[in-house]
């Protein structure tokens, strides 16, 4: 767990390679880190995507205001950098584990689902009189979209459970690497508390 070690607080200011040597020598990111202010793109990468929302506050932002903020505090990035686009992509795959991965697809599917619940407009089935292909008038019945939406909405219990469950893993993983070499716990000073 924590492939990617931050300061906590978080301070972009900080410099990702001192506290992430390591990521350096993974492709695409020895290409990143070869980068003016590649620091800054490598903290925004974090950003997007790790789903710790104890270190990461923003990652509790819809995609498109966490790019936002990221922009205010970095406001030199150039999200169409090729080399920066390849590292977001592959960050998920090879910076955070299964449980980590998992827990940023699903709170991000979640995301897209609660948008498309929201942005849906509730209707009825109705019957609508067209012309058939000889000239007469025909009913068809219209579908709505209140079958579906009830359907989403009522499956959401669901959903969040299974959430809640992958968000207990992650806790008690997060929770057992905090251990140091002798199962004692980290010290507040060692967890950056003080």
């Amino acid at each position: 767990m924590d492939f990617v070690k931050t300061p906590y607080p978080f301070n972009q200011k900080e410099d990702f390679w001192t506290w992430n040597p390591f990521v350096r020598y993974i492709k695409p990111f020895d290409k990143l880190h070869a980068l003016p202010d590649s620091s800054n793109y490598a903290w925004a990468i974090w950003i997007m995507c790790d789903p710790d929302e104890k270190e990461n506050t923003l990652y509790r932002q819809p995609e498109e205001m966490r790019k936002d903020s990221i922009c205010r505090m970095y406001p030199d990035l150039d999200w169409d950098n090729e080399i920066f686009q390849e590292c977001l992509e592959i960050y998920p795959f090879e910076c955070m584990n299964s449980i980590e991965r998992a827990l940023h697809e699903e709170k991000e599917s979640l995301r897209e689902r609660a948008k498309l619940i929201r942005e849906t407009e509730y209707t009825l089935d109705e019957t609508k009189i067209v012309l058939d292909a000889k000239g007469g008038d025909k009913a068809v019945i219209m579908k709505g979209t209140s079958t579906q939406l009830d359907s989403l909405r009522k499956n959401s219990k669901q959903i969040y459970a299974d959430l809640e469950e992958l968000l207990a893993k992650f806790t008690t993983q997060k929770d057992s690497s905090s251990k140091v070499k002798g199962g004692r716990d980290e010290t507040p000073t060692e967890k950056g508390l003080i």
